[in-house]
């Protein structure tokens, strides 16, 4: 799940350019470590970002890899954290405090290593419900919310949850105008 910082054609090209080069860092380098391809796709989007310094947006991004067969997950986050409710509780993964894009000084992604059981659910996402405005104050839903939410409907198949996120987002929203895209995935 990606979510570019600049807006209209800026942004629509920096999203083009960052989806290429996750799939150069996948399919042509052949890095199937999550934070080893987000390292190589920041690098390659770098170099093609190299001559042009008015360009300063990036790209969040939650990258997973799940093994079907040992129910392990490889995750990295840049500037997106992920969330997994399990035994009856939200966890949460801090990402990486860096986009994909132009950096002075940048780190190495940090691939995090999970054991899932069966019934768990994975949740990748961007900023755009947790920053929406809305409710009786016209405050920003939060973090805490979205994680109060998510374990409310934990107990309910994934089709009804989506159901009931979204009734709750539009519900949170109300005559509010939406600020930003919004992507919620949930993986059981």
């Amino acid at each position: 799940v990606a979510d570019c910082t600049g807006h209209g054609v800026t942004g629509a090209l920096l999203s083009t350019m960052c989806s290429h080069q996750l799939d150069r860092a996948l399919n042509e380098f052949g890095f199937t470590e999550p934070g080893m391809i987000l390292d190589m796709a920041r690098e390659l989007v770098q170099e093609r970002l190299a001559r042009d310094e008015a360009v300063t947006d990036g790209m969040d991004i939650s990258l997973c890899v799940i093994d079907r067969d040992t129910g392990g997950v490889s995750w990295s986050g840049a500037n997106s954290d992920l969330l997994f409710v399990s035994n009856g509780a939200v966890h949460e993964v801090k990402a990486h405090r860096q986009s994909i894009g132009r950096t002075e000084h940048g780190t190495r992604f940090p691939t995090h290593h999970l054991r899932l059981s069966p019934g768990d659910t994975l949740y990748l996402m961007t900023d755009g419900l947790v920053d929406q405005f809305g409710g009786p104050r016209g405050r920003k839903f939060m973090s805490r919310a979205l994680r109060d939410l998510l374990l409310a409907v934990d107990p309910f198949p994934m089709a009804e949850r989506r159901e009931r996120i979204n009734a709750a987002f539009l519900d949170w929203k109300g005559s509010y105008d939406q600020v930003d895209d919004v992507t919620l995935v949930g993986v059981r």
